[in-house]
């Protein structure tokens, strides 16, 4: 009787959270349409520094979003504040590469050797990647593409990364770049877009 009753009382909850549940992913699928860019930052285990995932809205078919992101090889044109980006080598799905970025000054510029996986779709375009070596203790993070609408011609685009830098840097600042810099990235990623676009 007592499983019973438990069971009940944990479907009901549950039943009380499912239309809760759809309602904020209404709310964030209207901001992304109106053009928002959402940045979430996400405890992890064993670091002080957070992982930062943004999500936006980009209008332009995802294999022309993908061109730029799947093309480490061309980082330094169509990505902010890489100053070299260079592809190691490319073997099936897996791509290694290596991209310096640049720091705001005093701090040193950051290098990283990454192993990617690429997924490239339809229905979804993903970069995933891990670090082989560089000055940074973490550097991981992932790209997801796919469409927004029914239309083709907009994209879902899901921006997450955990970079911890092997440097002396005061955690509130990093989280302020982080802040700062990713939306700065989806803006560029859509001016770079919108003018690729015929008149």
């Amino acid at each position: 009787m007592k499983k019973n009753l438990l069971w009940s009382c944990s479907i009901a909850v549950l039943m009380l959270m499912i239309p809760a549940f759809a309602f904020g992913q209404n709310k964030l699928r209207d901001r992304l349409d109106k053009g928002e860019i959402v940045v979430e930052l996400k405890d992890i285990k064993g670091s002080d520094i957070p992982e930062a995932t943004v999500t936006a809205v980009i209008d332009a078919a995802p294999e022309e979003v993908w061109k730029i992101v799947g093309d480490c090889s061309r980082y330094t044109k169509t990505m902010i504040r890489v100053l070299e980006s260079k592809q190691i080598r490319k073997k099936g799905d897996q791509i290694t590469c290596q991209v310096t970025t640049d720091m705001p000054w005093p701090l040193s510029n950051l290098t990283a050797l990454t192993q990617a996986k690429h997924v490239v779709g339809p229905p979804v375009w993903s970069r995933t990647w891990v670090l082989i070596k560089g000055d940074f203790e973490s550097n991981r993070g992932s790209w997801r593409i796919q469409n927004f609408d029914s239309s083709g011609q907009r994209s879902l685009v899901i921006y997450k990364v955990h970079a911890v830098p092997d440097m002396m840097v005061p955690d509130g600042l990093i989280t302020k770049a982080q802040r700062e810099t990713l939306p700065k990235l989806i803006k560029h990623l859509r001016k770079s877009l919108t003018k690729k676009k015929p008149e």
